[in-house]
């Protein structure tokens, strides 16, 4: 896996444009389906800071800026992606997700298409907790089934990096057995899909 994380950055550290930008049609139907979508989510939460872990080229962030709020620190260890984001409103951290460290708690943090890049991914969103606010909200977008999440890392494999088989399902399982909130799931078509979490005390049962 440290072989592969090292594709993975040096892959992305050679994109110039947003991620999917230059991907076949229909990638980038689904990439902007997604952004719609992630437009109605956050359209009633709390998002005066953001903390955006893996954030790319910051696209999710200026979403929200133009939105309302107010700060956003985009965290990616692919700083060309980020080179050009010039926004005040948004602070760039060239830098590792999984060992990003912060004694700032933040009312919105966004994982969107990052966790199944990484080493542990659920060590990671458990130190999450660490970062939010009390009444915060975690977003996490990933594929919504099986079949989808096995297209999607063929699709990786073909460029000589590993990314590992995670859905949605799986990972709102696994937070729910942790203690967090599933607030929300709503799907982006046939491939992909939003879940929004806190961690309050849950008050839901979700069938595995």
């Amino acid at each position: 896996m440290l072989n592969s994380k090292f594709k993975v950055k040096e892959y992305f550290s050679r994109l110039k444009k947003p991620y999917a930008s230059d991907a076949n049609w229909l990638w980038r139907f689904l990439r902007n389906r997604e952004k719609i979508l992630f437009y109605k989510i956050v359209q009633d939460l709390n998002k005066q800071t953001c903390l955006d872990l893996g954030a790319g080229s910051c696209e999710y962030s200026k979403i929200l800026l133009n939105m309302g709020t107010e700060h956003s620190v985009c965290v990616d260890f692919s700083s060309s992606l980020m080179l050009e984001e010039d926004n005040p409103g948004i602070e760039k951290i060239p830098y590792d997700v999984e060992s990003f460290e912060t004694d700032q708690k933040y009312d919105l943090i966004l994982c969107l298409g990052i966790l199944e890049f990484l080493d542990q991914p659920k060590n990671f969103i458990m130190r999450l907790k660490l970062f939010l606010k009390p009444e915060g909200k975690i977003i996490l977008l990933l594929p919504i089934s099986m079949i989808a999440s096995y297209i999607y890392m063929f699709s990786y494999l073909l460029k000589g990096i590993f990314i590992h088989p995670l859905t949605l399902k799986k990972i709102n399982c696994f937070l729910d057995s942790k203690g967090f909130l599933l607030e929300k799931t709503v799907t982006a078509g046939i491939f992909s899909g939003f879940s929004v979490y806190s961690i309050q005390q849950k008050n839901l049962v979700i069938i595995c």
